[in-house]
């Protein structure tokens, strides 16, 4: 099975330049960083000792699996279908979820298929072998639980937090595009081309790898009505159950600036459904992602009765059926996007840098619209640096709010 999308060319003026088109050759990686990866990869099979012990069999009736989740919200959301198939295979196993991000854990549990919860840590392997306290608390709780089988991806890389040399099996995904030390983790390990491959399809290849046939996308449950309950209790001013409710991303993190659509741009965007079809903008984002707050407010538009900032009004657990209350959401390639394809919400998903081959994995959908130029590369999985790379961003800034507009009517009339 593979992944199909629907993805739109906006075609319009003005010209895009993209320098990932003319091939402009990246830098190799340096001697320091090659020095770096051959160093934890000694180190790494040191903590492992994988190679001095005989390979064990993938275990038949596991009675503890501890499954590592991708980084962020959007990752962990993508490796649900993972999760939900080795619990669908090994049901009576008791599921352990990790994740080195708490939003992570909670959507996992929002999803429902993990037994026990456990973040884990962002420590380096330095201040680990130094002794750190809260990780040989961490090693001696997983250490209590016997886990026989783990499975990790090349997403999570904070294996060597885990007390590797006390389970029985570990199964999991390297990077085939950099010197990935993780590697020398995995009993069974599976390559990932971090720069060409769609990552549900690399979970697929792991599900295949346990005897697991599944193949399934994202889904999680949510109630349109608890939605709106939900947010007519926040939104105090009027009743949205007869609005048109668009939900857009406030902002992205500081390291994804290059994923950002123009405020200006998404500013009149707002105001053209506002006026033409007397929508409802409904602002998301975690707590302190107000930069697009702020420009309301520059232009006066912070008290308009039309715009909603919802930013860290709710707990990730209740984000599920807010989403599901929109009539469509417009984001970038984020873990909003994501949320709301997950739990089937329309969505206009504006891509520049990031390649929709790789990060969309919801199947191709009428509801659905992926939006890009149409003469532009994404670089960001193929280079080393896509900041210093590209300062430009014209394949993000050029997208035609009229295209997204016109595209946006088109779901709605559906």
């Amino acid at each position: 099975m593979v992944i199909k999308k629907n993805i739109f060319l906006d075609k319009s003026q003005p010209r895009d330049f993209c320098p990932h088109i003319l091939e402009k050759p990246e830098k190799s990686n340096s001697k320091f960083y090659l020095w770096k990866q051959a160093t934890k990869q000694f180190l790494f099979g040191i903590i492992s000792d994988r190679p001095k012990r005989i390979k064990p069999s993938i275990p038949v009736y596991p009675k503890c699996i501890a499954v590592a989740t991708g980084g962020n919200l959007g990752g962990a959301i993508i490796s649900i279908p993972l999760i939900k198939g080795i619990k669908n295979k090994w049901p009576d196993a008791h599921l352990f979820i990790l994740s080195n991000r708490q939003h992570g854990l909670d959507i996992i549990k929002r999803a429902g298929f993990g037994d026990t919860y456990y973040l884990i840590p962002e420590v380096t392997i330095f201040r680990m072998l130094l002794g750190d306290s809260s990780i040989h608390c961490l090693r001696n709780q997983l250490i209590s639980h016997e886990i026989d089988l783990f499975v990790g991806n090349f997403d999570f890389r904070l294996d060597y937090l885990l007390p590797i040399n006390n389970i029985f099996c570990t199964v999991g995904q390297f990077r085939l595009d950099c010197a990935d030390p993780n590697k020398v983790f995995y009993d069974y390990s599976l390559g990932y081309d971090f720069s060409n491959n769609n990552w549900l399809e690399g979970y697929w290849h792991l599900l295949d790898l346990l005897g697991i046939k599944e193949k399934e996308v994202p889904q999680i449950k949510a109630s349109k009505e608890i939605g709106l309950e939900l947010l007519e209790t926040i939104n105090n001013k009027h009743s949205l159950s007869e609005k048109l409710l668009i939900g857009i991303a406030s902002e992205v993190w500081s390291g994804a600036v290059f994923k950002a659509f123009p405020k200006e741009k998404l500013l009149s965007l707002c105001l053209m459904l506002i006026s033409e079809k007397n929508a409802q903008i409904l602002i998301f984002g975690a707590s302190g992602q107000d930069e697009f707050i702020k420009f309301l407010k520059t232009n006066n538009f912070d008290n308009h009765i039309s715009f909603s900032n919802l930013i860290g009004k709710f707990s990730v657990n209740q984000l599920p059926d807010v989403i599901s209350a929109c009539n469509v959401v417009i984001a970038n390639d984020s873990g909003l996007m994501h949320l709301a394809a997950a739990v089937k919400t329309p969505v206009i998903a504006l891509y520049g840098m990031t390649d929709p081959h790789i990060t969309w994995v919801y199947d191709e959908s009428t509801k659905h619209c992926i939006i890009q130029r149409e003469k532009i590369s994404p670089c960001y999985h193929k280079v080393n640096n896509v900041n210093s790379y590209c300062s430009n961003r014209e394949c993000i800034k050029n997208i035609s709010i009229d295209f997204i507009y016109d595209n946006l009517i088109q779901i709605l009339n559906q």
